[in-house]
C-alpha cells in the first residue's frame, strides 16, 4: 500500500461513491469510487500543469503542445494523475464523513469499475469516540493522607544543609565523603579522562574507589580494575583492566550547623523551631496534592470503566514512543520488551485522558480565558513580575499556554467528578 501523496487539490466537481468499515482498534476502512469524469479532471489538472513548466527543444518554457508534452511525459503524467485524485477523493470522502484520522491515510486494492473509473480503499485509524454515560455514583476511598514525622522534616532540613556545605581542600589520603578530582586512563594507550566524584556515593565503581584512597593528592599509580559483572557497559562486566589514576585533589565536606543562625540564613522565618514548623506545612501540602491526584485517578478509573472505549495502537504507539525517548541507557536487546511492558500503563494512562476531555467537553468545563488569566496572575504575583512577562514566557515554552489551560480544565473536571460520587 501507498501513502497518499501531499499535492495541490483540483476542483471537488465531481461526486464519489463512498462505503465505510470499521476495523478493530478504531481502525477506518473506506472503498471509495472514482468516476471516470473525476479521473480524467485530474489528469486534465496535471496535464496543465506540465504543459506550463516543461521545456521542449523548438519551443518556448510553457509553450510546448499539449500532444507533444503527453508524448513524452506519458507514464508520469499517469502516475501524477491518479495520486492527485486518489489524494482529493480521499479528503472529500473523510470531510464528508467527518472523520479525523490520527494515522497516515494508506490506499490500496484498486480496481476497475465498469463505468471506466477505479475505485481503492483508504486505512488509517481514527480518534476514539468517548460516549460518556455515567460520570457518578460511585464510592471512592480517598487515600490517606498522614501527617509528616519528625524523620521527614529531619530529611529536609539534611538535605538544605548539603546545599549549603562548603568544600575545603585537604591533604592526606581521601576517604568515604570527600570529593576528588582524578584522572583515569587505559594503561596501554588508552584516552585520560578527568573525573570530579564524591566519594561512597556510588559514582564510580568500588575498585577505582578503593585505588583513589591509597594515594595523596599530586600522586599517580597503576592499579588493576575489575569491573562488576552487572556493569552497564557489557563489554567491560566482568572484565579485568590494567589502568593508571592519578589524584589531583581532594576537598572535604564543611557543612553548617542546623541551628537558628542557619534557619534565618535559609528565608523569611524567625529560627530553626519556626523554620521545622514550614517544613511540616510543605509536607502536608506535598501530601496532599499526591492525595487529590491519586483520587483523580481512582475517580476516572471508575468512569472508564463505566464507559468503555478502545484506544488507538498508533496513540499508544506515540506515547511509548515519547517514553522511551527520554530512556537512557537501555540495551538494544531489551528494548522491545520493555516497549511491550510500557503498553498496558500507556494505555491506561490515555484512556484516563480522553476521558477526562470528553467530560470537559460535555458537560462545558473547558477552561474559559477570564479563568488563563487569573492564574497567570496569580503567577506573576508568585514570581514577583509582570503578568505579560509570564505569558511571554509560556509562549516561548511550545505549548505552554495550552498546557496551562488543559491544566485549568482538568482541575474543574477533578472537582466536577467529586461531587458526582460519595468520598470515604
Amino acid at each position: 500500500m501507498t501513502a497518499v501523496a501531499s499535492r495541490e487539490p483540483m476542483a471537488d466537481a465531481f461526486e464519489l461513491s463512498i462505503e465505510v468499515s470499521e476495523r478493530e482498534y478504531c481502525g477506518r476502512s473506506l472503498r471509495i469510487g472514482m468516476s471516470a469524469d473525476y479521473m480524467n479532471a485530474a489528469r486534465a489538472a496535471v496535464l496543465r500543469k506540465y504543459a506550463s513548466r516543461v521545456k521542449m527543444r523548438g519551443f518556448r518554457k510553457g509553450r510546448a503542445p499539449v500532444q507533444a508534452v503527453l508524448g513524452r511525459y506519458r507514464d508520469d503524467i499517469a502516475k501524477e494523475s491518479f495520486d492527485l485524485a486518489c489524494e482529493n477523493a480521499c479528503r472529500q470522502a473523510i470531510e464528508s464523513k467527518r472523520l479525523r484520522p490520527l494515522t497516515e491515510v494508506e490506499i490500496g486494492e484498486t480496481r476497475r469499475t465498469g463505468d471506466g473509473g477505479v475505485s481503492f480503499v483508504a486505512t488509517f485509524e481514527v480518534a476514539p469516540t468517548v460516549r460518556v454515560e455515567r460520570v457518578g455514583g460511585f464510592r471512592v476511598e480517598r487515600p490517606r493522607m498522614p501527617p509528616p514525622t519528625e524523620e521527614a522534616v529531619d530529611r529536609v532540613l539534611a538535605e538544605l544543609r548539603a546545599v549549603r556545605t562548603e568544600w575545603h581542600p585537604a591533604e592526606g589520603r581521601p576517604g568515604l565523603g570527600d570529593l576528588v578530582d582524578v584522572q583515569v586512563a587505559e594503561r596501554r594507550g588508552g584516552e585520560a579522562r578527568n573525573y570530579e566524584i564524591e566519594l561512597g556515593k556510588g559514582e564510580a565503581i568500588p575498585d577505582i574507589e578503593e585505588a583513589i584512597s591509597t594515594l595523596l593528592p599530586g600522586e599517580s599509580g597503576e592499579f588493576d580494575i575489575v569491573f562488576p559483572d552487572d556493569h552497564p557497559d557489557e563489554n567491560r562486566a566482568g572484565t579485568r583492566h590494567a589502568m593508571r589514576i592519578a589524584l589531583h585533589r581532594r576537598r572535604i565536606a564543611r557543612p553548617p550547623e542546623i541551628d537558628d543562625d542557619f534557619a534565618r540564613s535559609m528565608g523569611a522565618v524567625e529560627d530553626l523551631a519556626d523554620m521545622r514548623a514550614k517544613i511540616a506545612e510543605g509536607l502536608v501540602a506535598q501530601a496532599r496534592q499526591r492525595a487529590d491526584e491519586e483520587l483523580r485517578t481512582l475517580l476516572l478509573r471508575e468512569v472508564v470503566a463505566a464507559n468503555p472505549f478502545d484506544v488507538p495502537a498508533s496513540m499508544v504507539d506515540a506515547y511509548v514512543d515519547d517514553f522511551m525517548g527520554n530512556l537512557t541507557d537501555v540495551p538494544e536487546d531489551r528494548e522491545e520488551g520493555l516497549r511491550e511492558q510500557l503498553r498496558p500503563s500507556a494505555e491506561r494512562v490515555l484512556r484516563q485522558d480522553l476521558m477526562a476531555r470528553a467530560v470537559a467537553e460535555k458537560h462545558n468545563l473547558e477552561a474559559t480565558h477570564d479563568e488563563v488569566n487569573a492564574r497567570i496572575a496569580d503567577l506573576a504575583r508568585r514570581e514577583n513580575t509582570s503578568p505579560s512577562a509570564v505569558r511571554s514566557r509560556l509562549r516561548r515554552r511550545e505549548g505552554g499556554l495550552d498546557q496551562l489551560r488543559t491544566e485549568l480544565t482538568l482541575a474543574r473536571v477533578f472537582e466536577f467528578l467529586k461531587e458526582q460520587s460519595e468520598i470515604i
